[in-house]
């Protein structure tokens, strides 16, 4: 953690797709906090998986449109969880 801020960055996740999106990650109080940058009105998709050599991608979150860029979305769900691994892709 940096400065007391409670925040710590974190790796970069996994693009994939025909558009990857500009994402990244840091940890929030504890909580995975995803930075999603990418054009307005258009369709994301984030997922998540605990063993980057497996095919089981878990999704986490859709958006239909872009609303905002960036766009953050905290991941409750990851606490207390073994390591996640995140990938982001416009559809």
């Amino acid at each position: 953690m940096s400065g007391g801020s409670g925040l710590a960055e974190g790796l970069v996740g996994v693009a994939d797709g025909d558009y990857p999106a500009d994402h990244g990650l840091a940890i929030l109080a504890g909580y995975s906090l995803l930075d999603l940058n990418g054009m307005l009105s258009t369709n994301f998709v984030v997922q998540y998986s605990a063993n980057l050599a497996g095919t089981n991608w878990i999704n986490l979150l859709s958006l239909s449109n872009l609303p905002a860029s960036p766009y953050l979305f905290l991941d409750s769900g990851a606490v207390g969880q073994p390591a996640r691994l995140y990938r982001a892709f416009m559809q």
